[in-house]
């Protein structure tokens, strides 16, 4: 059964999330204080958090930041669901972390379909994590992966990828050097249908390559076409193993 964590201050808002998720059966807590949740994240230990932005005493997007700073919190899945619904605000929000972001009012039915989604992309990782003598994958000179930790090393360090941000890389990764496009990447890391357009891919390609650093020029932009780990002889051997 998956944990979820609701914050957020509007107690009948809390009780229409809660009533949202009531067919998945899943176990619920819900704090209504921004300076409660680190407290809740730690004791509860949450598969997934739906946050409020506008929180008392502590916002939600600094709640957000100060998750995902902690590797620890690496794999909890987080859907900011917010009033503030301006552009800036949602690329705002992914770029610090989110896996999705919704805006109020919201379909309780659609609500449910973004939880379920986020915790079946963690799910799935989950399970195709090899055993632990499999899981560092040396994919260039320097950087290697890591299936049990789920997370990409530079020169032994991670980089703290989010459950998203790294099977975005290792997608890339796996299929190289096949170009690709936006729709696949969709469809096949965040479960959209195709057609679907959204400015999640697009933060979360600028996310990866800032926490890549040097290494950034692995996630290569094909204009036109879509997304390529670039050819290279070390990728070619990894992709064996």
């Amino acid at each position: 059964m998956a944990k979820i964590l609701i914050v957020e201050d509007e107690h009948d808002i809390s009780e229409l999330i809660k009533l949202s998720l009531l067919p998945a059966n899943y176990e619920i807590h819900c704090v209504y204080h921004g300076l409660d949740a680190q407290k809740a994240i730690e004791e509860f230990k949450p598969d997934l958090l739906i946050l409020d932005w506008m929180l008392p005493g502590k916002e939600g997007i600094e709640i957000l930041k100060n998750l995902r700073e902690n590797a620890e919190n690496s794999e909890t899945g987080v859907l900011m669901l917010s009033a503030l619904d301006q552009v800036d605000h949602k690329v705002q929000g992914l770029e610090r972390g989110a896996d999705d972001y919704m805006a109020k009012p919201f379909s309780p039915k659609e609500l449910l379909l973004r939880v379920k989604a986020i915790l079946r992309r963690k799910e799935a990782n989950n399970l195709d994590s090899p055993k632990a003598e499999l899981a560092q994958i040396p994919c260039i000179e320097g950087a290697s992966f890591d299936r049990n930790k789920m997370d990409f090393f530079i020169d032994k360090n991670p980089s703290y990828l989010t459950i998203t941000e790294y099977k975005l890389l290792w997608y890339l990764f796996e299929n190289s050097p096949k170009i690709i496009t936006r729709d696949e990447l969709l469809k096949e890391v965040w479960g959209y249908s195709e057609g679907v357009y959204s400015r999640t891919l697009d933060t979360h390609i600028r996310r990866v390559r800032q926490k890549l650093g040097s290494y950034a020029h692995l996630v290569q932009t094909v204009r036109g076409e879509g997304y390529q780990w670039p050819r290279s002889k070390s990728t070619t051997n990894a992709n064996k193993l």
